[in-house]
């Protein structure tokens, strides 16, 4: 019985690294996604002064 307990307790703390790893994934995507609008908006106010 100690090494089926043994087995949860692996188990357990592998769904709590692959947890915590899809947090700092999502955020480091909103990070990206954040900076790529930022550069999206300086390019097109860039664009707007070429025009005029």
């Amino acid at each position: 019985m100690g090494k089926s307990e043994t087995e949860k307790e692996v188990n357990q703390k592998r769904i709590e690294i692959e947890k915590r790893i899809e947090r700092k994934i999502e955020t480091e995507i909103k990070k990206a996604q954040y900076q790529v609008k930022r550069e999206i908006k300086r390019e097109l106010k860039r664009l707007k002064q070429i025009i005029k």
